[in-house]
């Protein structure tokens, strides 16, 4: 019945919108408020719905591949070959400055890690090629859809933590509409949504036009009024993975709704304040806001991030605990410091001596969930690819938008790995689902280092 019910009070509002005359939500649209190149890179490749008779949540399925546990990583790289790199890079840049001259880079920042550390930087170009600001270890880049990793670093944060006042543990599997107090569930079904769902990309919840036209109108959509236009796909949450920029983001309005606070003030304090990182959602949380790589599209100059206001006037215009647009996609931060990200979930949580996650929450993130495609699945905020370089398994998440491109990759194995952080390159897209240049650089760090 209830089934039957969302059926036809979704009938009700095409109807509604038709009569209407136009398609267009009853809002004036505002001009250039927000480009909708903000939500260019990843998206979800539209296919049918699928029918489901099972009204229950899936369990969460056993790992597709085998991933070791990083509490004890065993290494797999000779030490005393990784020493006598180490001292001898000279090839390694070499073709470093090849791949960049190949992907016509711009600016770029790489940090390769091990042994729970950051072993190694490599910088090329510039960051404001305007203004003659070299590449370095401290430019910071608008990360793009890596933001996603960290994003759900917060969700474990708050998984993990006990009852506080009135702030409770989040429950990875607890319907989110019960969080968020809106039927965030589809009409086609009555199975619900679930954290767990958003940051796996196996949710009912897609990219319509609700989301990416949602910024055209001041105030900007809120996700009560999505939910009038239809963000669902139709298919049972748990069961299909398929690409949602919009079902990652609506972890920060899971977030915000568990803790009473903005979403960007809890991964502040929580996660990079706690490490003594100068990063953030919002360009205003930087300190160091000179150092803030521009982005080039097609080697010219598409955007100046480090005088970027727009995300901090529309955030503040959606309310507490709707909060989208900023968690999958607006994350600032430098190659060296995503490589400390990138340490804990390639170990055991930890960053020298400070814990951000337990072995078993890492554990649980690099846990393969639902399969995308042959030799990859989706796991929380990351992908487990064994197609990237052979006999490893790596976790990890590309980002691409504007005309940048970066990513983070590990093997929590040997707790071995790069991040890869660009303002602007040519964009290409490999027949593994790998961006061209992210596989090229990944490839020249295992081979000159862990090889």
């Amino acid at each position: 019945m209830r089934a039957m019910r969302k059926i036809l009070l979704s009938l009700l509002a095409i109807l509604l919108l038709c009569s209407c005359g136009d398609t267009k939500p009853p809002v004036e649209p505002v001009v250039a408020v927000l480009p909708t190149e903000m939500f260019e890179g990843e998206t979800a490749q539209s296919e049918a719905p699928q029918d489901s008779e099972s009204p229950e949540t899936p369990a969460p399925p056993e790992p597709a591949v085998e991933i070791p546990t990083p509490e004890s990583p065993v290494p797999r790289f000779d030490p005393q070959k990784l020493e006598a790199a180490l001292a001898d890079t000279e090839a390694f840049t070499r073709e470093m400055e090849r791949i960049c001259a190949d992907f016509h880079v711009v600016g770029m920042s790489v940090a390769v890690f091990a042994n729970d550390a950051v072993i190694h930087t490599y910088n090329h170009g510039y960051a404001d090629r305007e203004a003659g600001v070299k590449a370095g270890d401290d430019t910071k880049y608008r990360s793009a859809s890596v933001s996603k990793t960290a994003t759900a670093i917060c969700a474990m944060i708050l998984a993990e933590i006990p009852q506080i006042g009135e702030i409770s543990r989040l429950d990875l599997d607890a319907p989110i509409s019960g969080i968020m107090n809106l039927d965030m569930d589809s009409y086609a079904t009555d199975t619900p949504n679930t954290t767990r769902h958003l940051l796996t990309h196996s949710s009912s919840i897609v990219d319509t036009s609700a989301y990416t036209n949602a910024f055209s109108y001041t105030p900007p959509l809120s996700v009560e009024r999505m939910l009038n236009i239809g963000i669902w796909s139709g298919d049972l949450p748990g069961t299909r993975y398929q690409y949602s920029n919009l079902g990652a983001s609506l972890v920060s309005a899971v977030i915000e709704s568990v803790t009473g606070e903005r979403f960007y003030a809890f991964a502040q304090e929580n996660l990079f304040d706690k490490l003594g990182l100068d990063a953030g959602y919002l360009r205003t949380l930087i300190a160091d806001t000179e150092n803030i790589a521009n982005i080039y599209r097609g080697g010219a100059l598409a955007h100046s991030v480090k005088t970027w206001g727009r995300t901090e006037s529309l955030y503040n215009q959606i309310p507490l605990g709707q909060a989208y647009g900023v968690a999958e996609c607006e994350m600032i931060i430098s190659a060296t410091d995503l490589a400390k990200l990138g340490i804990i979930l390639a170990g055991d949580g930890t960053y020298g001596d400070v814990r951000i996650l337990s072995p078993e929450s890492v554990a649980e993130m690099n846990r393969p969930y639902i399969e995308i495609a042959e030799n990859e699945y989706s796991a929380i905020g990351l992908r487990v690819k064994t197609d990237i370089l052979e006999g490893r398994t790596i976790s990890g998440h590309p980002g691409q938008a504007l005309g940048m491109v970066g990513g983070l990759y590990f093997d929590i194995s040997d707790g071995t790995g790069v991040a890869i952080l660009t303002n602007g390159c040519l964009v290409t897209y490999n027949s593994n689902n790998m961006y061209g240049i992210n596989q090229a650089v990944i490839e020249a760090v295992y081979g000159h280092f862990f090889g």
